[in-house]
Order: structure tokens, then C-alpha cells, then sequence
């Protein structure tokens, strides 16, 4: 049986500021570019195996990622926690497969296990996901 450590998974704010624009856009928007163009919500990160996570799933996001190679999904979860504040996580092939479950105000445990062999040049993350009760 494997045995694992358990500590909370971090979480990072992601801001797109006036620096991150590498193009000129029209005049009529030139005084909008002094305040922030938004913020995503912070998103948790699990480096470490042991690293988790617990929330109240509340919506799923499929974003379109498009590049010259090739066009492809990527889900984003998001969750509530205390104080109603809301967090990410991005999707995964192994993560998507277990959150398949998961109901929409589910309180889940989310949590990396360590790594994967997938049949890919690269192991993916595991993932352990739990219903630890439901909020409704």
C-alpha cells in the first residue's frame, strides 16, 4: 500500500496587466489600458506527491487551445472555498477521467498521488478524487 504525506496544495493568482499586451489596440480603448484586464481566479497547483486539495465543486470550463500544430480542449475546474472565495484547477487526462463522478456541489477531496505511465514520452500526474459529503 502506498503511503503518503499529506500537506495542502498551493494555490498562485494569475493577473494580465498592461505590460502583458504586445499589441496596439484602437484609441477608443487607450484609457481603459491604465487599470488591470482582469484576473483569473487563483489556481491550485500540486507539485508534490501528497499535495491536495478540498472544496465544494461548483462549475467546468472547456477551454479551446488553438496553436499552429493543433487545436485541442483543456478543462477547468472550479470550486468554492471558505469565505466563498473561488479556485481553479486545471484538467488533466487523468483528472478529467476521475472527475466524470463528480456532481456539481459535491465537497471533494482532490488529491496527487505521483506520477503515471500513460503510454506518452512523458508520465502524467495521478490522481486520488474522493465525494466527502454534499453541499446543496
Amino acid at each position: 500500500m502506498l503511503k503518503i504525506e499529506w500537506h495542502k496544495a498551493e494555490s498562485r493568482i494569475y493577473e494580465v496587466v498592461k505590460e502583458d499586451i504586445d499589441y496596439d489596440l484602437p484609441s477608443e480603448f487607450a484609457n481603459d489600458l491604465n487599470e488591470p484586464l482582469g484576473s483569473f481566479p487563483p489556481a491550485i497547483s500540486f507539485t508534490e506527491v501528497g499535495d491536495y486539495f478540498t472544496g465544494r465543486y461548483i462549475e467546468k470550463e472547456i477551454i479551446k487551445i488553438k496553436n499552429r500544430k493543433e487545436a485541442r480542449e483543456a478543462l477547468q475546474y472550479f470550486f468554492l472555498i471558505p469565505d466563498n472565495v473561488k479556485v481553479m484547477i486545471w484538467g488533466s487526462g487523468v483528472l478529467d477521467q476521475k472527475m466524470r463522478h463528480a456532481s456539481f456541489n459535491d465537497q471533494l477531496f482532490i488529491g496527487y498521488v505521483g506520477l503515471i505511465d500513460v503510454g506518452q514520452p512523458q508520465p502524467a500526474k495521478n490522481f486520488i478524487v474522493h465525494r466527502l459529503g454534499i453541499s446543496r
